[in-house]
């Protein structure tokens, strides 16, 4: 177990930087008037209107064939589901799927929980969690909650603040909207920074294969993917005047936790690819 304390330095914002996160925060409100989500069937609203979803974009950029992915798979000697039916691979594939989407859920949540206790804020903190809390701080258990404890613990906390967590964004212009986990400030260059919380085994597996036109100079892998689901964010908070200029992955690993840095130097291949795709919808 390991138990996070409260930070100082998170309260030592300067007056301006207080005024670039309430500006923020309200651009933040104002652009998401009428934004509802279902979390069931993972749909997005803004009044009458649905919009697709970050994630079901990425898919269409970076689809996946299931079926014939599990045929060449129990075909394939050198892998450990060989002679298994298509169908058991399936199988044991969803069932894999489901148990990690249900792991990665409740380590998102213990990452909530630390924001809304190191901003104060104890009554967004998760009834699930509440338990957690000690007169010392925010307890973690799981070996991937303590790297998530950790990151927040040694944070440059000089140099960024937290703004906002578990937010949605919604482009009625190019016609998706998607939910982000992290906005920071940093104070330092005066502009945010988007963080993402990543359970994923291995971020860096790659098989040779790219996404699709326009965005083909993109590997579509896990990276390739968070790129382009970032960025699709970055695109639209651009749009209200929160100038992004950085994102990382915080990947959270058994034995600790990785800040992997995405590349952004596609965001005007990805604005051109997202206003293609709303044309063809």
């Amino acid at each position: 177990m390991y138990t996070l304390e409260p930070i100082k330095p998170l309260r030592e914002a300067s007056d301006y930087a207080r005024r670039r996160i309430d500006e923020a925060l309200q651009a933040l409100s104002d652009s998401t008037q009428g934004l509802e989500f279902d979390p069931e069937a993972h749909r997005y609203t803004l009044g009458q209107r649905e919009l697709p979803s970050v994630s079901s974009i990425v898919e269409k950029f970076a689809p996946f064939d299931a079926q014939a992915k599990a045929l060449a798979v129990s075909k394939n000697p050198k892998h450990k589901l060989y002679g298994k039916t298509v169908e058991e691979i399936l199988s044991i594939w969803d069932e894999k799927k489901n148990a990690t989407a249900a792991a990665g859920t409740e380590v998102h949540e213990f990452g909530e929980a630390c924001y809304s206790f190191l901003t104060g804020n104890l009554e967004e903190i998760p009834e699930r969690l509440m338990g957690r809390l000690t007169e010392n701080g925010l307890v973690a258990e799981s070996p991937k909650e303590i790297a998530c404890a950790l990151w927040w613990a040694q944070m440059d906390w000089d140099r960024y603040k937290p703004v906002a967590k578990e937010t949605r964004v919604a482009n009625p212009e190019l016609n998706y909207a998607g939910t982000f986990d992290l906005l920071l400030y940093d104070t330092y260059n005066d502009r945010f920074a988007l963080r993402d919380y990543k359970t994923n085994e291995d971020l860096h597996k790659w098989y040779g294969d790219f996404l699709m036109a326009p965005l083909n100079a993109i590997k579509s892998n896990d990276i390739g993917k968070y790129t382009l689901q970032q960025t699709s964010y970055i695109i639209q908070l651009g749009n209200i005047d929160i100038d992004v200029q950085e994102a990382s992955l915080i990947w959270l690993k058994p034995d600790g936790y990785e800040d992997v840095p995405l590349d952004l130097k596609y965001i005007k291949l990805i604005r051109y690819a997202l206003s293609q795709l709303n044309k063809q919808s």
